[in-house]
């Protein structure tokens, strides 16, 4: 279980990994006492619950990884204040609901991974109108209706991955 005393590293700590260690339980809301995070990464353990609503307070956090849990829920807009997020990965969870329309526009976001969840809805437009995404992968979900047009604004994407979704 990831203690709720992570709150206290507060200023001092700038990266903690934790990733494939077993750790079950909850995400703690004290983890986003850690104000000069950049590197978060708790994916590959058997973490289940929400995303806390907390996190959107680690405004200098580059890299954030919850990946390979069971975290259910939605992606709350909070995330949308990570202004300096470089890398998102909340891929191989259980996920659901629609994407907030406000992540595309995090404007330093270059890599993307939501696949293997349960996201619905369509893919909002402002993640095709994001000039700087270079790895997308949204796979494995439940996305629907068409391509938008604004796909083609995608101009420094590198990898781009659609695939097991309901597009018609």
């Amino acid at each position: 279980m990831l203690p709720r005393a992570l709150g206290n590293f507060s200023a001092s700590i700038e990266a903690f990994s934790v990733s494939f260690c077993g750790i079950k339980g909850i995400v703690p809301n004290e983890i986003g006492n850690m104000s000069n995070l950049i590197k978060l990464r708790i994916g590959g353990n058997e973490l289940t619950g929400t995303i806390p609503d907390t996190l959107g307070q680690l405004t200098k956090v580059q890299m954030l990884r919850l990946n390979d849990n069971n975290i259910q829920g939605s992606i709350h807009v909070n995330l949308c204040n990570l202004v300096n997020l470089y890398r998102l990965d909340l891929g191989n969870n259980h996920l659901f609901r629609q994407l907030p329309t406000c992540l595309g526009n995090i404007t330093s976001l270059r890599k993307l991974n939501l696949s293997y969840n349960s996201l619905t809805f369509t893919i909002p437009s402002t993640l095709w109108n994001n000039k700087k995404i270079q790895i997308m992968d949204l796979s494995y979900n439940l996305f629907n209706g068409s391509l938008a047009p604004e796909i083609g604004s995608m101009k420094a994407i590198r990898e781009l991955y659609l695939s097991r979704n309901q597009f018609s």
